[in-house]
């Protein structure tokens, strides 16, 4: 292996340093375009240490932009693939190909137009695509921590919404790839930037409410609740509008039932695909579907009203898991999805890694953060120790990565020090999520008491944002 190894260097070092980076991509040395795409399986067979190496993989980096900005006939398909793979494995630099994936998003005869964002962001993990998309999303928006942008998304859509609010009659193909960029703008985090997002999509809608209801549909496949709820937001708001209007002759008579139709089978029926309890999401869809039943109250069958109607028994997930010692879902560093605590009885390990497996099945995590009992600091009893390993083997069935994080690292990367009691790093991480976690810090324990069952979730939110602050 090592033999093959400097094989793979010596060619590796000729080439890059013969080869001008440039040429490789106006057309003089086609065949290069190919080569260029085996850098990912170079850089996972050689080990680059010393500085000079370094700079040879900062040169890569460096030529996978440079293939991103050339034009659409000297892109192949193996080139663009490497793109796609080298922003999924979240190397350093993938992010300044999103800069040209803007520029490209709505030609419509481009390989790299919102088409393939699309299919680049799609099958990623919550966490790694807020690692490299939300982040960079969030480091372009103006706002008050005064990171240099690339250029001003917020502007970006304002601009799109004024375009298509002053143009309502008309949308073309490269709007549709716009409206299509946009919808992955809702992952992020900035609360009043995705209002801004969904009021734009609402402004496409009314051009092409077929096409935003297409893009709706597609959103629930997307492993990221905002971009779902929010897409048909904007759908039920098109809805309201254009059903009264007459710019839109057709859209009682055939686009509003024909949709509602679709939105049924996707959310309402029998073990439904798009099923739900969030109770927003629900309620956009069912508001769509009663529009479309005043214009056709025989829309629906019995049975299939039924349905629509409290307490959803023929779809979503109506019992939520917990399990003992608290859990937290969390996606991308400032966003809480789910938090609880439950206390087992009978077998506790067989029906907590019951209840983990559960949760595990259901929000498909990047990765299980767990406390370390086998650290000096760790006092936990040989059955909490024993359902740990109990947890590590189910995940590495899974395939899914474990992380351990002792308390000592929990207190020093929260406060810089280990000092801290675990009353104060509740109050701080309840300063920090004071929707989810301000209603429900215990009060400060006395000597002579038990440790409050709700601080449970405390040390379960503290392990992601350790995680998230230490860079893992």
């Amino acid at each position: 292996m090592r033999s093959v190894g400097r094989v793979w260097k010596f060619w590796f070092h000729t080439w890059i340093s013969f080869v001008p980076a440039g040429t490789c991509f106006k057309g003089e040395f086609n065949p290069a375009i190919n080569c260029w795409a085996m850098i990912p399986f170079l850089l996972s067979i050689i080990s680059f240490k010393n500085k000079r190496q370094r700079i040879m993989v900062e040169k890569l980096r460096r030529v996978l932009a440079i293939a991103a900005t050339n034009e659409a006939n000297l892109l192949d398909e193996t080139t663009i693939s490497a793109l796609a793979e080298h922003i999924r494995q979240i190397r350093p630099g993938s992010d300044r190909l999103f800069r040209r994936l803007y520029q490209t998003r709505g030609a419509s005869n481009h390989p790299l137009n919102a088409t393939f964002l699309d299919s680049v962001l799609r099958p990623m993990p919550v966490g790694e695509r807020d690692l490299q998309w939300t982040e960079w999303v969030r480091r372009n928006f103006p706002d008050r921590f005064g990171f240099e942008r690339v250029l001003d998304v917020a502007a970006d859509v304002q601009s799109l919404e004024s375009r298509w609010k002053s143009k309502i009659e008309k949308r073309t193909q490269s709007d549709c790839l716009r409206a299509k960029w946009l919808l992955w703008l809702l992952t992020t985090t900035v609360r009043n930037f995705r209002d801004r997002v969904t009021r734009a999509l609402y402004w496409f809608g009314l051009g092409d409410p077929a096409a935003l209801f297409e893009l709706t549909e597609e959103a629930s496949e997307i492993n990221d609740p905002y971009v779902f709820e929010r897409s048909l937001a904007a759908s039920y708001g098109v809805a309201m509008a254009a059903h009264c209007a007459n710019a839109i002759p057709d859209f009682r008579r055939k686009i509003l039932p024909a949709q509602a139709r679709r939105f049924f089978d996707l959310m309402f029926k029998s073990n439904a695909t798009g099923r739900t309890t969030h109770l927003l999401t629900r309620e956009y869809g069912l508001r769509f579907i009663e529009l479309a039943r005043f214009h056709n109250p025989r829309l629906f069958t019995k049975s299939e009203s039924r349905m629509l109607r409290h307490p959803f028994t023929n779809g979503g997930r109506i019992e939520w898991p917990e399990f003992e010692n608290g859990d937290a879902v969390m996606e991308g560093p400032n966003m809480l999805v789910d938090l609880g605590c439950k206390e087992v009885k009978g077998d506790k390990n067989i029906q907590s890694l019951a209840r983990v497996e559960k949760l595990i099945e259901y929000f498909q995590p990047g990765i299980l953060l767990l406390p370390n009992v086998d650290s000096k600091s760790s006092r936990r009893a040989p059955r909490i120790k024993t359902l740990q390993q109990q947890i590590i083997k189910a995940a590495g069935k899974r395939k899914l990565k474990v992380g351990l994080l002792s308390v000592n690292q929990l207190r020093s990367s929260i406060f810089s020090n280990s000092k801290w009691t675990k009353h104060q790093m509740a109050e701080t991480l309840a300063r920090q999520f004071p929707d989810e976690l301000a209603s429900r810090l215990p009060p400060k324990r006395r000597t002579w008491t038990n440790e409050d069952r709700r601080m449970d979730m405390f040390d379960a939110v503290a392990l992601a944002v350790t995680f998230r602050m230490r860079g893992k």
